[in-house]
């Protein structure tokens, strides 16, 4: 049995991927490969985007997939670049943006022992039924997390009425008037909302993560991190 973290999956991909290897099976070598890859690609662990982009690295862009299309390689590569600075552990990229009164600020700005990354559009649908949410979230840990939410597209206007709509003026609230931040690319910002977990260093602990399941996660973080200090 393996354990869902990262690192316990690499290795179970690895021996699988390498008993297909020495069994000299091109099949099932490809299979094998295609297989796992796909699957860590969308992960339901936290963290489990780190399988993806080794099985990725090791195997793709390594050589050792057979692969006649050159686009599948270029993509998976894009992919990788896109993914691999946001992997758990990692520093989150910097972030600069304004304030609904146009008063520029950073990530680092921000103080907090947590600070949740909410990324989502005015109109969305799905970010409008997860803000209640989030806001309520938001109020049970006020002394530990702090939100910031990230409007990734729509008109100032929109984003403004946004916040007064649902009452999160609590929140910290940023926008890229310069609309020189590619969310998707630097973010991975393919769907809305998308969700970030920072410690108070601003790394990278959990992402892709829905708003319903915050609460559960910080009670399960502050319990492991009680649990490696003994």
């Amino acid at each position: 049995l393996t354990f869902p973290a990262p690192d316990s999956l690499i290795q179970a991909s690895d021996y699988v991927i390498g008993k297909a290897l020495k069994a000299g099976s091109k099949e099932m070598q490809a299979y094998c490969i295609w297989y796992l890859t796909n699957q860590a690609e969308t992960p339901n662990t936290v963290g489990g985007d780190a399988v993806f982009v080794h099985l990725a690295e090791k195997y793709y862009l390594g050589g050792i997939m057979p692969i006649t299309d050159s686009s599948t390689v270029q993509n998976i590569r894009s992919r990788v670049a896109i993914m691999k600075p946001l992997l758990v552990g990692k520093s989150m990229p910097a972030l600069a943006l304004s304030d609904t009164a146009r008063i520029g600020f950073r990530l680092a700005d921000i103080q907090s022992k947590y600070t949740v990354v909410f990324f989502y559009d005015p109109d969305c649908g799905h970010c409008r039924q997860s803000t209640p949410e989030l806001k309520r979230f938001s109020e049970k840990y006020t002394s530990s997390v702090k939100v910031l939410a990230v409007s990734v597209t729509g008109s100032p206007d929109n984003w403004k009425k946004y916040i007064h709509d649902f009452g999160v003026g609590a929140w910290r609230h940023g926008y890229d008037y310069s609309f020189r931040t590619d969310f998707r690319k630097e973010f991975d910002v393919v769907n809305t909302p998308m969700v970030y977990v920072l410690d108070k260093d601003k790394k990278i602990i959990a992402r892709k993560m829905a708003v319903e399941q915050l609460d559960g996660f910080i009670d399960f973080y502050e319990e492991q991190s009680k649990l490696s200090k003994k």
